[in-house]
């Protein structure tokens, strides 16, 4: 979609609903959009009526983007613990470091079953961003999904990056979450 078609699919007064990970936190107004010059001058952008502080995203559509509504979960259980550490241990980091940083708790497929997303990052930095160097031995960052399979629990990768040592990440990317949204 070019820049003048992208323009005219947002109206001069679009109305988006934006949601944190777990509700629905505001309802925003945009102004038509323009672009922001050089350097990219085919990069459009919108000017808000508020920035909710919550926000993850918006979308301006009819229907309900939240469904199933997930639960943050405590991200010091140990069955979640034990769950990254084991998958960390089979990716090469013999004695991981784990730092969950978010649960969510949601039924995803709408069968009545909840799945779990686990998050954990760990790259040994004051904020655990992503260092500018090669990531320290044992780093990682992944989200994982958990569930029920035939009364069994699975662990599966969604996506992310674990450094067994500094040179060689094994990366990680899966496709299986979009079958349960879709």
């Amino acid at each position: 979609m070019g820049q003048d078609q992208a323009a005219k699919s947002v109206g001069n007064k679009t109305t988006y609903q934006v949601y944190s990970l777990t509700k629905q936190v505001a309802q925003i107004t945009t102004g038509k959009p323009k672009s922001v010059d050089e350097p990219c001058p085919d990069t459009l952008i919108v000017s808000l009526s508020s920035k909710p502080k919550e926000g993850v995203i918006g979308l301006a559509a009819p229907w309900n983007a939240l469904p199933r509504k997930p639960v943050m979960m405590d991200v010091t259980q140990s069955a979640y613990l034990d769950a990254v550490r084991d998958f960390l241990k089979g990716r090469g980091i013999s004695d991981p470091k784990v730092r969950i940083t978010r649960i969510l708790r949601i039924d995803l497929e709408g069968d009545g079953e909840d799945e779990v997303l686990t998050n954990a990052t760990n790259y040994f930095t004051d904020r655990d961003e992503v260092p500018m160097h090669a990531p320290k031995r044992g780093s990682y960052s992944i989200v994982i999904l958990r569930r029920v399979v035939p009364g069994k629990v699975q662990t599966q990768v969604v996506a992310g990056e674990v450094y067994p040592n500094a040179t060689s990440p094994w990366l990680l990317t899966c496709t299986r979450l979009l079958r349960f949204l879709i």
